[in-house]
């Protein structure tokens, strides 16, 4: 990875995931390999997060508006949408209950369903059915919006 932050943040990540996985179970036989393993784990993680930010940016832009992909990927914090898209997806999370929006906000952050699942104390079945028709719905908005 070529950005110093992210790998600082990446490694800053997995150092939470060990401390908190540690506090619960037992130390691992192989400790070396284990940490690895789930340094490995973030960063893939990370990078199918990354991905899928870049598979919707080139999706959205052939379809609704111009993006300019070189803003993006200078800026950390920049948005893939442009503000009227973003308004939208706005206007249609605010038609969602809380739970549910936080789902959704939760797993475009990264998170996995197992972390969504336990960091709100519900089922994983429910985390993946609440972010399967969130999303549904916020693809029919937009289509609304004719912005998909």
């Amino acid at each position: 990875m070529k950005n110093p932050s992210l790998v600082d943040d990446i490694v800053q990540d997995t150092c939470i995931k060990i401390y908190k996985y540690l506090q619960t179970h037992q130390m691992p036989d192989n400790i070396e390999a284990w940490v690895t393993t789930v340094a490995k784990n973030m960063a893939t993680d990370h990078l199918r997060m990354v991905k899928r930010n870049i598979d919707l940016l080139e999706h959205m832009q052939e379809h609704c508006f111009e993006v300019n992909l070189q803003e993006y990927y200078r800026t950390p914090e920049a948005n893939l949408l442009s503000k009227q898209t973003t308004s939208d997806i706005k206007e249609a999370l605010d038609s969602f209950d809380q739970q549910t929006k936080v789902i959704l906000l939760l797993r475009q952050q990264g998170y996995s369903y197992n972390d969504i699942s336990q960091k709100i104390n519900l089922p994983l079945n429910t985390i993946k059915t609440k972010i399967h028709r969130g999303r549904r719905q916020l693809v029919t908005h937009l289509k609304e919006k004719e912005c998909y």
